[in-house]
């Protein structure tokens, strides 16, 4: 019922962690197309990395914000409105992984049989890697559903209907004089407790790898961390702006 509603209809819906079981899955799939998704993302971590998180999740009683001690520490302010789930133990999520274990392959067939794609993402690494592989995996989904021009359009119409007009004009303004200005001296830095290998030297977003080494006088490779932190020092904004 909630899936034919008018907003759903029109934006699109997305369920986190349903269906579990495969006969949730062939529930939907017998609603027929409008029942069905449009794809399906299944986020894999190991066992251990799981429960280790699941035992740590806290909640913030005033916002309901989530936190971790490690994973996402809360700020000092809120610590003393957090509170754990009673029910979150090891035995228990244990439980939960064996279940999903047993019956995920079941619930990816039945979507995989009504012609939607599947893709499982290895969610033990960066989540900036993980996120950017869902986001290709949609871009080819949509791209076949409806092409690259309607997409592009619908991805303008977002961006202007979320972007703040005033800021907006004012970074397009920044980046369109900001090639013109003249560029600040670099100045010393203080060293830091970085090492040479933590640090991959940067050129200016206006210039190809060839212009920067002849600007600096020799190869980026081969210039020192305290070479970088200067430059990364004295970068101008107006050309890092959306």
């Amino acid at each position: 019922e909630r899936l034919s509603r008018p907003d759903a209809a029109a934006g699109g819906w997305l369920l986190d962690g349903f269906p579990r079981t495969p006969g949730q899955a062939r529930a939907m799939a017998s609603g027929g197309p409008a029942m069905l998704p449009d794809a399906v993302v299944v986020l894999d971590r190991p066992d251990d990395l799981a429960v280790d998180f699941c035992l740590g999740r806290c909640e913030d009683s005033a916002t309901g914000d989530v936190y971790h001690p490690r994973y996402a520490p809360p700020p000092p302010d809120v610590e003393s409105r957090l509170v754990w789930r009673t029910d979150d133990t090891e035995d228990v999520f244990r439980g939960r992984l064996a279940t999903h274990a047993r019956d995920i392959d079941a619930v990816l067939d039945v979507f995989e049989a009504a012609g939607r794609p599947v893709i499982r993402v290895d969610n033990a690494r960066s989540e900036l890697d993980a996120f950017d592989e869902i986001c290709d995996f949609l871009d080819e989904i949509e791209n076949a559903k409806r092409g690259p021009a309607t997409r592009a359009a619908r991805k303008e119409a977002r961006i202007s209907a979320f972007a703040a007009p005033a800021i907006y004009a004012e970074a397009q303004a920044r980046v369109s004089g900001a090639f013109t200005k003249p560029r600040p001296e670099p100045k010393p830095a203080s060293g830091g407790s970085a090492n040479e290998e933590d640090v991959a030297a940067l050129c200016y977003v206006d210039e190809t790898q060839e212009e920067c080494e002849k600007r600096r006088g020799e190869p980026v490779a081969n210039r020192g961390l305290r070479d970088v932190v200067r430059r990364c020092n004295t970068y101008d904004p107006a050309q890092f702006a959306p």
